[in-house]
């Protein structure tokens, strides 16, 4: 098999405007930094307590020195944090000079206070010239489960797990999971195991495991999967488990999906009654986040004529040139939506932030993506790209309902940029990973923001 570059783990969806043609809508997306995973078995670490509700006044960052001991592996990327356990975990890539074709692996990042961090590479069970690739992290009362998969002379599907992030172990995984078809989009623990969402070649599928090893795959029927992919899988407060994905309907439109579960075994789909969920038009959902007051999913969503017109932009584009295979072109279609709920079954879209193409922005400071987002402090928190200039600052907004946002000042210091990968809110103490601006030499910058309330 011809080796090949590892990549950054695939994307639920990441619209291109190829060169030369000017698409009416583009949707911003990328890798997402993981829901905030359960509570789950004590784990070392302390960490501050959840602050109260009252206002974020604002937030002091600052950049972490010399965040990683000597000796350990020297990071490349950060990819996303997840928290849970009193621990903060990320995943993404570190140098490994000599080990193997590309001298880099996959690797963990652990932390209980985002100062200080240890670097483990994800290499056990990995051939000699081939490399690990994470795609991401869960956290439950078994300890952790890193999900993705090895290259290059072996290309399958991988989870290591460990204990308490120290150390990692690759399972021979079993059961009903296809180890190349197979793909994980999310991991979340449960009381009695775990659960994962994702695809198996075409089709959406949920599959649990009591071990992480040995994977049943949920009745598809039962649960009313299909063609399509589940996005996104988190805990309410209460334990119960609700999925978002994108199912293709009868007349071969993509439709929201929503499903709820209380043990992880036995799933259910909501037969939701919001015309955008299920209607004519084209709907995928991409991101669910429950909070205090309800729960907020975000997603794409657009007319059917403009899909079609997109597909059919790409294949005029591949008949153009041969030797540029089809599966390398996309394009935008649609824009982002926001979707929120109080009890999972009624459903309403909110009006999205973007103006249409030659329409003024909306007045004041507020978000263009909804990339790192988690349920924090006042409700909802958002740190995202600046819709006013300068270009490329970052912003930080949080919202008590999912639906009116408002900007939180950094205090003492500009923070991470637009080009952060990575971000968690644990207590009043956030956590976040970016480039600090250095892209022409990209190394992670690990900052700690606290928050300033009355």
């Amino acid at each position: 098999m011809r080796p090949r570059r590892p990549t950054r783990p695939a994307l639920l969806v990441l619209p291109i405007v190829v060169a030369a043609v000017v698409l009416a809508t583009f949707v911003r997306y990328g890798v997402d930094p993981g829901a905030t995973p359960p509570s789950s078995v004590a784990l070392p670490g302390e960490l501050p307590p959840h602050p109260g509700d009252g206002p974020w006044n604002g937030v002091a960052w600052q950049p972490v020195a010399d965040p990683f001991p000597a000796g350990d592996p020297v990071p490349n990327r950060v990819d996303g944090l997840a928290t849970g356990a009193g621990l903060i975990v990320g995943w993404g890539r570190v140098a490994t000079p000599g080990r193997n074709q590309f001298n880099d692996m996959g690797a963990v990042f652990v932390s209980s206070d985002g100062l200080r961090w240890r670097s483990v590479a994800l290499d056990d069970g990995v051939a000699g010239p081939d490399t690990s690739e994470p795609r991401g992290v869960g956290i439950g009362p078994l300890g952790l489960l890193a999900f993705g998969g090895v290259c290059c002379t072996e290309e399958e599907r991988a989870i290591w797990s460990s204990a308490d992030g120290s150390a990692w172990t690759r399972l021979p995984l079993a059961g009903e999971l296809d180890l190349r078809a197979s793909s994980f989009m999310r991991v979340v623990g449960t009381p009695t195991g775990w659960v994962a969402v994702g695809g198996s070649g075409a089709q959406a599928a949920i599959w649990h495991s009591a071990d992480g090893a040995a994977w049943e795959a949920v009745d598809p029927v039962a649960a009313g999967l299909g063609r399509g992919q589940v996005s996104d899988v988190a805990r309410t407060d209460d334990g119960t488990l609700i999925a978002v994905g994108t199912i293709d309907d009868a007349a071969g439109t993509h439709d929201g999906g929503v499903w709820l579960s209380g043990d992880g075994v036995e799933w259910r789909r909501v037969a939701a009654a919001e015309p955008s969920l299920t209607g004519p038009d084209e709907t995928e959902l991409w991101r669910v986040v429950p909070f205090r007051d309800g729960i907020f999913v975000v997603g794409n969503h657009g007319s059917h004529e403009d899909r079609v017109r997109c597909e059919n932009l790409l294949g005029a584009l591949a008949s153009l040139d041969d030797a540029a295979p089809a599966t390398g072109l996309t394009c935008g279609w649609g824009r982002e939506h926001h979707w929120l709920s109080g009890d999972a079954a009624t459903w309403h879209r909110l009006p999205p932030l973007d103006p249409l193409p030659g329409q003024p922005p909306a007045p004041g400071i507020r978000p263009i993506e909804f990339r790192l987002l988690v349920a924090a402090g006042p409700g909802v928190v958002n740190l995202g790209e600046d819709s006013q200039p300068p270009e490329g600052d970052s912003g930080l907004w949080v919202s008590p309902d999912g639906s009116a946002w408002r900007p939180v000042a950094a205090v003492g210091g500009q923070g991470p940029n637009a080009g952060a990968s990575a971000f968690a809110v644990i207590g009043a103490s956030l956590i976040a990973v970016g480039d600090g601006g250095q892209a022409a030499a990209w190394r992670p910058v690990f900052w700690t923001g606290r928050v300033i309330q009355p």
